[in-house]
């Protein structure tokens, strides 16, 4: 088991880096008091499985710093809290340039004697080309794409799975979020491990979940190069690699991968000499705005990114500050950078706003490593009015607006209720799934959406004759329709019955309703944005039709419905749409 994980924060330190290509990386330094005689960089992986194994490196991480070795973790550029996106020109060139610039830190600033690069999935890709011309001590590779090509095709599966069409005519692929243009999709497929030089010194050790016959190519390739080479299959991949409400840590990886990189620790018991480091630096400036790391002073020590216009600007302070909490169990970039995105938008319009974990989410420190993170904790709110603390002793606004993606909006939602004495003016609410979640609800479908997501799927296949020939075909799909069928007319009749049962006090009123009337009553304002194919706007309607329809005749309540082809915004054309949609509402409101 991973012994002593918890992080440190006395000394462990979050900020940008700036980068021999005019690049800011955005870095996690794991370190202790003492120089440590091996640092390790963690490259991670390109596209969404940087967000699904986030929790997984960050405890890596966080292990290595308990045995006292310097650890870094990082956000590629144009992804995460680092600059710019992923359409510049020549982003390998940048990728490649991030990992000298924490390779520089490590040697020629706090002196370690030796360095090792782990590298996780398709970040095995990067770390390879950073090899071909540059050396390290040693190398994990923890499960790794070993050919460039291999990695390619499993992205564009995502959007065949997401029946996104790509007819060539785009520039670039989806890639579950994480757009590669044609040119960078080019450079990840030229690189094949097995054919391409590595300089790596001593040791490589490799984590897969089976054998093949590429790694049995690039075994005998290091064991050819005269490398210690070591091989562990493990069955942790599937596990770790879900969507990161559900990502579990591979426990035994991460201590077998501690215990290796512990041992070479041994061999190099001298300390280079002690320098100044490059700085990590806690505020970035950015064009026109800048970032900076936040944490609540209280015991949870919730971790935010402020981002703000630059200070010569005037009328700030009449505007509103954002808070963005994070969704489900994601950090807080959000779901394909769409926090990140977000806020460097209304920034540009001179909004301040603070996107966060909750504590034992994300980047605040996490109290368990080895059980699934909860996206509804009882916590939230009390989270929230921590965070909205931090922010009125560094800003001091005169409002708040709090925006929430899913399980942020549930969380947002009841901060607006329950903390009256922050003024926070609107909650803008995405694609909510439930206000209220009861006992035995799944995090993920809740039993309030569950009828209408069900309605949603059957109504997209009753068009189609082959699905009612299968149907026919099959007595148990028979049944289990046959079984939705009365579910969804005890359903109906229950919403006809409900409101006149109300009218004459037989039931007391749906809590969302009574909720909603309360807002409304106190002059705050609601803001939902849901996508069209998302089942929020008909459960609001059923839960409080009446509240909903008030509110948006006084002009409290607004509902925008934006398009997407899923639950978390995936294809860049409907993030764009999005975050235009909030930006102008915000505009026209506050400005």
């Amino acid at each position: 088991m991973i012994k002593n994980a918890l992080p440190t924060l006395s000394v462990s330190t979050a900020g940008w880096m700036s980068t021999p290509t005019n690049q800011a990386s955005f870095v996690w330094s794991h370190s202790n008091e003492e120089p440590a005689d091996l640092g390790v960089i963690i490259v991670g992986p390109i596209g969404p499985e940087s967000l699904h194994c986030h929790r997984s490196i960050k405890c890596l991480a966080e292990t290595l710093q308990s045995n006292g070795i310097t650890t870094l973790r990082y956000d590629h550029i144009g992804m995460g809290n680092s600059s710019n996106d992923l359409f510049i020109p020549r982003l390998m060139d940048d990728w490649i340039a991030n990992i000298g610039t924490l390779h520089q830190y490590l040697t020629n600033g706090i002196g370690a004697k030796s360095v090792a690069i782990v590298a996780l999935r398709s970040g095995s890709l990067l770390a390879a080309k950073y090899l071909e011309t540059h050396s390290v001590d040693h190398l994990i590779l923890w499960y790794p794409y070993i050919q460039g090509p291999a990695f390619y095709r499993d992205i564009t599966m995502i959007d065949g799975m997401l029946e996104i069409c790509n007819d060539g005519l785009e520039p670039y692929v989806n890639a579950g979020g994480y757009p590669i243009t044609k040119a960078i999709a080019e450079d990840l497929k030229s690189i094949d491990l097995v054919k391409m030089e590595s300089r790596v010194r001593s040791s490589v050790f490799t984590i897969q979940s089976k054998e093949s016959k590429a790694l049995s190519r690039l075994e005998q390739k290091y064991v050819n190069n005269g490398n210690p080479y070591q091989h562990r299959v493990s069955p942790s991949l599937p596990r770790m690699a879900r969507m990161a409400q559900f990502s579990e840590v591979p426990v035994d990886d991460i201590d077998i991968i501690s215990l290796h990189i512990s041992k070479q620790v041994q061999e190099h018991k001298t300390k280079g000499p002690y320098k100044s480091p490059t700085q990590i630096f806690a505020c970035q400036q950015f064009g026109g705005f800048s970032e900076s790391t936040l944490i609540s002073f209280e015991s949870s020590k919730i971790f935010g990114i402020t981002c703000e216009p630059d200070n010569n600007l005037t009328g700030l302070k009449e505007k509103p500050v954002i808070l963005i909490t994070n969704g489900g169990a994601a950090h807080h970039i959000g779901p394909n950078r769409l926090h990140t995105d977000l806020a460097r938008e209304l920034v540009q319009h001179q909004f301040t706003s603070v996107r966060f974990d909750l504590s034992t989410l994300g980047d605040s420190p996490a109290e368990h490593t080895d059980s699934n993170p909860n996206p509804y904790p009882s916590h939230a709110v009390n989270d929230i009015d921590q965070m909205i603390g931090a922010v009125n002793l560094k800003l001091n606004p005169e409002r708040i607006i709090i925006i929430g993606l899913c399980s942020g909006a549930h969380n947002a939602f009841h901060a607006q209720l329950q903390l009256e004495h922050h003024n926070i003016v609107e909650t803008v609410l995405i694609n909510p799934l439930t206000f209220y979640m009861r006992e035995g609800d799944s995090t993920l479908a809740p039993e309030s959406v569950n009828m209408e997501m069900n309605k949603n799927y059957y109504q997209g296949q009753a068009r189609s004759l082959k699905v009612w020939l299968n149907l026919l075909k099959d007595p148990a799909k028979v049944i289990k329709l046959s079984g939705f069928v009365l579910k969804l007319v005890a359903s109906k009749c229950t919403q006809l019955i409900k409101p006149v049962a109300r009218m004459l006090n037989l039931i007391p009123p749906e809590d969302l309703q009574e909720d909603i009337e309360k807002l409304l009553e106190a002059k705050q304002h609601l803001s939902f944005f849901i996508s069209n194919n998302d089942p929020g706007h008909r459960m609001i309607l059923q839960q409080a039709g009446s509240a909903l329809k008030k509110g948006i005749k006084s002009k409290n309540i607004k509902v925008t419905i934006t398009s997407s082809v899923d639950h978390t915004f995936t294809t860049l054309e409907s993030r764009r749409e999005l975050i235009k949609s909030i930006s102008e509402h915000l505009r026209e409101k506050y400005i």
